[in-house]
């Protein structure tokens, strides 16, 4: 089984994901520095997790943390986008300059891949059945008004082509969320993190 890095293993998704790694018996590591992460995400992994707190910004912790590691799914990030516009340099080094340390302390362990986390929104109506009104909420500063994604260059320059596709992707994503949402035990609480 292959050996993973979850960064900002703490939030949501990093929490999540690193319980699936784990049902199917991989070895993971997991970082974070709480920022927005909460460590009752992962209380329940506590004695099957090889976890680390600490901050992307730390070079050295981040070539400590991606030793003998097969795959990197990088999730930390400040994804608040009013955050960013209030405070533009943290939420540049958190995600930029993170980034890049993670990056270098992965090639320099000689990592087989990096899988980079982002998001964006993708209105799930039609997939989803959802037959109610649209809520929208003001205008907040940073809001992306109009978003295209292309990965032609990423075809080009890393010979990058996606196994599955966009709209299939969000159709797996919804029976995923369908599935855990009727086998989880009534009464049962939600998790809140990033």
């Amino acid at each position: 089984m292959a050996k993973y890095l979850v960064t900002g293993i703490a939030g949501f998704i990093g929490s999540n994901l690193a319980r699936a790694l784990r049902a199917r018996g991989n070895e993971v590591r997991g970082i974070d520095n709480f920022s927005t992460g909460k460590r009752e995400n992962i209380a329940d992994l506590a004695d099957s997790l090889d976890f680390r707190e600490c901050d992307l910004l730390d070079l050295d912790a981040m070539r400590h943390a991606c030793q003998g590691i097969d795959y990197v799914l990088h999730q930390a990030a400040i994804a608040f986008v009013p955050r960013s516009i209030a405070d533009p340099l943290n939420s540049n080094r958190a995600n930029v300059d993170g980034s890049l340390n993670l990056l270098v302390a992965a090639r320099d362990a000689q990592v087989k891949r990096v899988v980079f986390a982002a998001s964006s929104s993708a209105l799930l109506r039609r997939i989803t059945g959802y037959q109610g009104p649209v809520q929208h909420g003001p205008e907040r500063a940073g809001d992306i008004r109009h978003s295209f994604a292309d990965i032609s260059l990423a075809e080009k320059h890393l010979g990058y082509r996606p196994s599955v596709g966009f709209e299939e992707g969000l159709q797996r994503t919804v029976a995923w969320y369908r599935e855990q949402s009727s086998a989880a035990p009534a009464g049962g609480g939600s998790e809140h993190g990033r």
